[in-house]
């Protein structure tokens, strides 16, 4: 095989790969909006199970992490929410605000003051810029039930 016909290959493949890769993005998109319209109607369970499938086919994008967690908070299962949590702030973005803040709300909820604390320093201080969003955040924990 000469250097022309190998390259070819390369690139078909480079090509194939990269509409292979959009298409499980655009499927992994609609079951994101499936689980979104399930958590408007209040059906966690079921939103978790179909943000699950969109992890099936991308599973490097912290959006269904964070909306699997934010379920996991609605069905009080907050080890879980916290685990995605993590997963996020580990793999992804050491900044995330949204999920310190739903690892600090999960904390607080199971009455994890310390863990609680250092989840909202450590979110002002890496996010210095948007301490209105995070006070605001607080403000809604604090007058949930």
């Amino acid at each position: 095989m000469n250097q022309f016909t190998f390259m070819r290959q390369i690139d078909k493949s480079v090509q194939e790969r990269m509409q292979a890769r959009i298409e499980r993005e655009r499927v992994a998109n609609n079951f994101r909006r499936l689980g979104n319209s399930a958590y408007r109607k209040a059906q966690f369970s079921t939103a978790i199970e179909l943000y699950n499938h969109g992890l099936d086919y991308v599973n490097d994008t912290p959006v269904l992490y964070l909306n699997r967690a934010c379920c996991y908070i609605r069905l009080r299962d907050f080890k879980r929410a916290i685990i995605d949590c993590d997963y996020i702030l580990h793999k992804f973005d050491p900044k995330h605000i949204r999920a310190w803040l739903y690892r600090a709300l999960s904390f607080k909820r199971l009455h994890v003051e310390n863990s609680f604390n250092e989840c909202i320093s450590e979110v002002k201080r890496l996010n210095s810029r948007d301490i209105a969003f995070i006070d605001g955040f607080l403000e809604r924990m604090r007058s949930a039930p």
